[in-house]
């Protein structure tokens, strides 16, 4: 079990000016990057991994950390403005977002969605901090047959889900 002393250590690493200003630098690039529509997550940060080579491994992950939250809220706009969504996991924003804001209430849809979009991160990253560990230790204590399996189990699921064709699906897995 991890003792409290590497948890004050971690909460004091993050909570240090230098992790809040990458973090916010991060988060600030992010909403530029996931307002482009087209421009997403995975995009934003393989391009920034080259901006990261010479920080520490902290200021690194803050960084890339602040860049997938920063894209994640920033790709709402380009859903309720444009009706266009910056990634997929904002095209259901484009149902409500885009209605109200050729309606004439542009301002409240982008509230709305940017605090949203900071509880859905928040709670996410809450819930991934509390079953991480106990995770990481069922999966340590999978062995090649285990492996094998998911592996078999995850073919047969998507050729299994591309409907007519079998084999399509096989070869596409």
């Amino acid at each position: 079990m991890i003792g409290f002393d590497a948890i004050f250590t971690s909460f004091s690493a993050a909570f240090h000016y230098e992790s809040i200003a990458i973090i916010l630098g991060g988060v600030l690039l992010g909403y530029i990057v996931g307002v482009i529509p087209g421009l997403n997550r995975s995009v934003a940060i393989a391009i920034a991994i080259p901006l990261t080579f010479y920080m520490s491994a902290y200021a690194a992950i803050a960084f890339l950390i602040g860049l997938s939250k920063g894209t994640a809220a920033g790709s709402a706009v380009s859903a309720i403005l444009l009706n266009t969504p910056g990634e997929p996991s904002s095209a259901a924003t484009c149902l409500d977002g885009y209605p109200m804001a050729s309606s004439g209430k542009p301002r409240k849809a982008l509230k709305v969605g940017l605090l949203a979009s900071v509880i859905g991160d928040l709670l996410a990253t809450l819930l991934l901090i509390a079953v991480a560990i106990p995770f990481a230790s069922v999966a340590l204590k999978f062995g090649p047959y285990e492996l094998a399996a998911i592996l078999v189990f995850a073919l047969v699921f998507i050729a299994g889900m591309a409907g007519g064709s079998f084999l399509k699906g096989l070869a596409a897995g």
